[in-house]
Formats: structure tokens, sequence, C-alpha cells
């Protein structure tokens, strides 16, 4: 851990992140579990993260750090909860193709790349014979797809809600604190079953 900012009753840190000569890295251990999600490039499941941020400002090394671990704790939650959760998360979806080295679009930038093939199987079950009928993707893996071949990446009321906080707007007391977060919860499961109901509806009709 880091320390970024401390002064009187305020002490700002951040973790994940360490310098090595003049540019800060990642370093974070996968989740018991996940191992399989994260493979170096000989394929091999990694248990500890550590990457460059590419960047010397430690500020931006922290923003950055911080999309990483985002990305990976909704990656790992959706893993370790085998999809039996309402909704789909794109978070989790963008943390997916960069377990895999990948990045939204992929599929179409590098269409022969094995890898795309692999990352696809590895995704909804395989290898398939040519004549095989393909499962359907489930909602989460759909978006993940989605990402994959270029589609717009949703924009979510989590980026709202920092949106919301970042401007100062939040809850100021305990209570408040409470009652947001209630009333937030209630607002993501009305939402995610909405948008799950939706992707079956698209799956179904392109089965059809």
């Amino acid at each position: 851990m880091v320390l970024l900012f401390d002064s009187g009753a305020f002490r700002l840190s951040a973790k994940y992140i360490q310098k090595k000569g003049n540019v800060w890295y990642f370093r974070r251990r996968v989740s018991v579990g996940c191992e399989g999600l994260h493979r170096d490039v000989k394929g091999r499941p990694q248990s500890v993260l550590y990457f460059s941020l590419k960047t010397g400002d430690q500020i931006e090394a922290a923003k950055r750090a911080n999309d990483h671990a985002k990305r990976q704790d909704a990656l790992w939650d959706n893993h370790l909860s085998s999809g039996n959760v309402e909704g789909v998360d794109p978070k989790a979806a963008l943390g997916r193709l960069e377990a895999a080295g990948l990045k939204p679009g992929d599929g179409l930038r590098y269409p022969d790349n094995p890898l795309i093939d692999r990352f696809i199987e590895a995704l909804i079950g395989g290898p398939f014979e040519p004549f095989e009928e393909r499962p359907a993707p489930s909602p989460q893996s759909s978006l993940t797809l989605d990402l994959l071949m270029g589609k717009a990446i949703p924009r979510t009321l989590s980026d709202a809600k920092d949106k919301h906080i970042a401007l100062g707007k939040g809850p100021r007391n305990k209570t408040a604190q409470q009652q947001f977060d209630r009333a937030w919860s209630e607002l993501l499961r009305v939402c995610r079953r909405l948008i799950t109901i939706s992707y079956a509806a698209m799956s179904s009709v392109s089965r059809a």
C-alpha cells in the first residue's frame, strides 16, 4: 500500500501499486479459485498479476490501478458465483478480455488470430465441429463477445454513481449513506433483471 496524501485527519493510500525505477507497476494476488482466468504468454495460470502501469506519475498510477482492480473484482465475483447473478456487468466483461490479453474490438482487428478462437471456445465451450450447433452463450458471455467484436461499451449506473460522488453530491452522514445504499441496491436489482431479460430475448431471436 502506497501513501498518496496525509494531512490532519485525512489519509489517502493506494493498493496494488509499486514503483520500479521511474515507472509504477500493478501487483495483486489473484483471488483463490480465479487463477485459471489469468494466464501468462505460455498459457500457464497466474496466481499473481504483475504488469507496468506505463506511467511515472503516482496519482495517475493509482487511478489506472483502481480501474484494473474494479474490472478484476467484477470478473472474480462473477466467476465465483458461477454466473448465478442477476444481470450482466460490463466491468466483468472487460475484465474477462483483459485477463485473456485481449481488448475490445480485437475480434475485428485480428480475425485470424488463433487466440481469438481459443478465447471464444473457452467462453462458450468447445471446440466444435463445423456441423455442430454452438450453444447460446449466457447473457454475460454475450456481452463479452459483443465487446470483443467491437460493439460499444455500455455506460452503466455505476459510472453515473461514481460521477455523482466525484462531484461531491454523495451522502454526507451515516443515515444518509444507509438510505442511499438501500435505494442503490434495489435499483441495481431491478435494472439487472431487466437487462437479463433483454439479453435472453435477443439470444432467442438470434437462434430463430
